[in-house]
């Protein structure tokens, strides 16, 4: 587990911080990708879903500053950086249209 953080540590000291959206890939358990991402940048899970192959969950992180991470991570709780970046902005959601109110 030491090494694990280790190595992600070095990794992200290396990654260029959020000025493009970046292609790394990093890949950890998902209890330590999670940490990593709350500690180093303030981002937390703000959106998911299912891939339609694999199984796989894709996660967005973002913070209140506006950075984001994707992060894909298999059933076997394996967590991989898919992409990074900066200005990360939610969009409103139309109503359902079903929805009376």
């Amino acid at each position: 587990m030491k090494i694990v953080l280790a190595a992600l540590f070095i990794i992200s000291m290396l990654m260029p911080s959020g000025v493009n959206a970046q292609q790394v890939t990093v890949c950890a358990s998902r209890a330590v990708m999670v940490a990593s991402l709350k500690n180093r940048y303030n981002e937390e899970p703000d959106a998911q879903g299912l891939a339609d192959k694999g199984g796989s969950m894709i996660e967005i992180f973002a913070s209140p500053s506006g950075s984001w991470t994707m992060v894909s991570t298999t059933p076997d709780k394996i967590s991989c950086m898919i992409a990074s970046g900066k200005d990360y902005t939610r969009l409103p959601r139309a109503a359902p249209a079903d929805d009376p109110t």
